[in-house]
């Protein structure tokens, strides 16, 4: 069965979450929380909240990426190393008692070279302590490497979160404040920012207050948001097109939401897409066991993975297409950090996109 209906993103949930169009649970979270600020001066600061901690986060990892790589490129010279020792063992019957430096004949080319001696410790000792430096550097290498590939999965993360912040305007009205909580939420979970108690546990506590509950002693049992329409709604973190033959194409709008895409929701039939190298919304096509999509239906998924991607200014965009049975989440990955095995890649254009259309329709009419 189809999630959601219609092309206009999460216009069920947005009802569901204000039935009245204001005065709903995010309407009184931004007066009860903020003190009656404006939303859109709300929904920027807190935007921009994010993405400082984001891109603090995304410094200090390359820093990681970067001692890391210096760490294993050192280490690999463990190879030369151990040549040396080895060149110092097989002519060490050369050797001058209480010379600095041993005469010795590169294994590959032959060319004669000095290597540097103690003269108090002789060869035998200096061949000894080079074989140790290079099992050394052969476990640190083997240490960091794993350390390098996690800091790698983490700049790709830090990436598609700051995508996922940007692609957030605001104009997408409390859809757009959902997914915001939700990426706050995220990034709170993954202690790359404090709590500050201004999304949904406030609502929360708002809810308790004015229903009478809470937790002293003569509070009854709290309140609960609802479900629909509020955090715990997935579609609120999806948006939802119809393909030109009719079927549902389902577009991630941050981590949470592109993990449900492509872990929860997609089945084995339908069609899942995202734009090669670059941070991108996760999309898949749905359609029924023993149909197959259209080219133009493809056509249709691949521009908006294009559109909804860091390379959406782009005229023809590198689209992965598979189908989700091959994508799977990596061993500890992050929210919304997936793999793929297998994959076939068409040409995406954004500016073809319905995405595309809508927003140059918005622009038209004062809407961006």
């Amino acid at each position: 069965d189809p999630i959601g209906a219609g092309r206009t993103p999460l216009s069920a949930a947005s009802r569901a979450a204000d039935p009245a169009g204001a005065g709903g649970p995010v309407g009184a979270l931004f007066a009860d929380v903020y003190g009656g600020a404006g939303d859109a001066d709300v929904f920027r600061r807190e935007k921009d909240r994010l993405l400082q901690a984001v891109g603090a986060a995304a410094k200090k990892n390359r820093q990681k990426v970067k001692s890391f790589r210096k760490q294993i490129a050192e280490a690999e010279a463990h190879e030369d190393v151990k040549t040396r020792a080895d060149e110092i063992m097989a002519y060490q019957h050369g050797y001058q008692q209480g010379a600095s430096a041993l005469t010795v004949y590169d294994f590959e080319t032959g060319e004669a070279k000095e290597i540097p001696i103690d003269a108090l410790k002789g060869p035998v000792a200096a061949a000894e302590a080079l074989y140790k430096k290079a099992r050394k550097q052969r476990r640190t290498a083997g240490a960091v490497e794993p350390l390098l590939e996690a800091a790698s999965r983490e700049a790709e993360y830090l990436e598609q979160v700051e995508f996922s912040l940007r692609e957030l305007t605001g104009q997408g009205g409390k859809d757009d404040v959902l997914a915001l909580e939700e990426i706050d939420a995220e990034l709170v979970d993954a202690r790359l920012v404090k709590p500050t108690g201004k999304g949904a546990a406030a609502e929360i506590k708002r809810q308790e207050r004015s229903s009478g509950g809470g937790k002293g002693k003569r509070g009854g049992t709290p309140s609960k948001p609802k479900k629909k329409g509020g955090r715990d709604d997935p579609m609120i973190n999806i948006r939802s097109y119809v393909a030109p033959s009719g079927k549902e194409v389902l577009v991630g709008r941050n981590s949470r939401g592109n993990e449900a895409v492509s872990l929860s929701i997609g089945k084995d039939q339908d069609v899942w897409f995202h734009v090669r190298g670059a941070p991108g919304a996760h999309v898949i096509l749905r359609q029924q066991p023993g149909q197959e999509a259209s080219d133009e239906d493809l056509q249709y998924a691949a521009d908006l993975a294009a559109f909804h991607s860091k390379l959406r200014t782009g005229g023809k965009v590198d689209v992965s297409f598979t189908s989700p049975k091959f994508v799977r989440k990596p061993s500890g990955g992050r929210l919304g950090m997936v793999t793929i095995d297998k994959e076939r890649v068409m040409l995406g254009m954004p500016d073809a996109s319905e995405a595309a259309e809508e927003e140059a329709s918005d622009r038209a009419a004062g809407k961006k």
